[in-house]
Order: structure tokens, then C-alpha cells, then sequence
């Protein structure tokens, strides 16, 4: 991964030259609980799907379509592999 903090990263099913994927949404969450809930909200990958999961609410709630896009990366990850070895060494050696 880029350590550039401007690189957007780009999601594995956009289109090619797009930045973002569509989503779907219970309406109701979208305008009254979106950036506010806490433990976030549910972004669906069809209507399907949304329907599906929703569906004790669907009916009243509604759906919306939504485009999720990449602004920033806010902490980059860890390496994982470099991580496992590390600890794995010094668990070898008795720490």
C-alpha cells in the first residue's frame, strides 16, 4: 500500500476509473441516523440484499441508493505479516 496520506484507495468492486460503489440504504437510516448512529450504519450491495436484511422495517422505511467514495485514509494498516513474525520471534525466544 502507498504510504502517501492524498492516495485514495480504491474500492475492489468500482468500475475501473471510478473512485466509489453503489450502495443501498433503509431510507429512514440514511436521513435521520447516518453520521450520527452509534456503531454505524448498513450499506447494502443490491436492493436485494437491503430488502433481505431490512425487511421488518422496509416497507415503512423505504430505500435509497447511496454512493460510498474514498476521501482519505485516516490510519494506514498495519503490516500484518512483519507484526506476526515479530511476535512469533519473540514468543521463540521466550518474551
Amino acid at each position: 500500500m502507498k504510504s502517501n496520506k492524498s492516495y485514495k484507495p480504491h474500492p475492489m468492486f468500482a468500475e475501473k476509473d471510478q473512485n466509489y460503489v453503489i450502495g443501498y440504504m433503509d431510507l429512514t437510516d440514511f436521513e435521520c441516523e447516518l453520521g450520527a448512529a452509534k456503531g454505524g450504519n448498513r450499506v447494502f450491495s443490491s436492493i436485494e440484499d437491503c430488502k433481505k436484511n431490512k425487511k421488518n422495517c422496509i416497507e415503512e422505511c423505504g430505500i435509497v441508493e447511496v454512493k460510498v467514495e474514498a476521501i482519505r485514509i485516516i490510519q494506514e494498516p498495519i503490516d500484518f505479516f512483519k507484526r506476526y513474525y515479530q511476535k512469533k520471534t519473540e514468543f521463540d525466544r521466550g518474551h
